[in-house]
């Protein structure tokens, strides 16, 4: 089995027995600290991090705050942090193109590029980390 299809089955895993656990278990806590969670690994590993942060070099974080962003965010399981700003600075200069490694009109083929096995090579030279 491929890598990025392991992948795929882990958090495929991870969500279904998210939502089981969820039924089976109702806890009103355990809703809220899932909630917590996925506002911390989502919002804050991957679309503050990753998205705004190493690709777009929007802002800057003091290193202790990158630390615990990017743990955060690898724990999305959506790939390296290197490999994810990559592949979204070519996103940006390839988009809507047969180039573009994540392209808006395929969703789901979208999704799945975004993995560490569809990351684009050059992924050192893409991407410019903040100082």
């Amino acid at each position: 089995m491929k890598e990025l299809q392991k992948l795929m089955l882990v958090i495929l895993f991870v969500h279904v027995t998210t939502v089981v656990g969820l039924w089976i278990y109702w806890d009103p806590l355990w809703f809220i600290a899932s909630f917590f969670g996925y506002v911390a690994f989502l919002w804050l590993g991957h679309d503050l991090y990753y998205h705004r942060f190493l690709s777009h070099g929007a802002f800057r974080m003091p290193v202790w705050a990158q630390r615990v962003c990017c743990l955060l965010g690898v724990y999305c399981l959506f790939g390296t942090p290197i490999g994810i700003a990559a592949t979204h600075v070519r996103h940006h200069q390839y988009s809507d193109t047969e180039n573009d490694p994540h392209p808006a009109q395929y969703p789901v083929k979208a999704w799945s590029r975004t993995h560490a096995a569809m990351q684009t090579k050059d992924r050192a030279t893409v991407v410019r980390l903040s100082k």
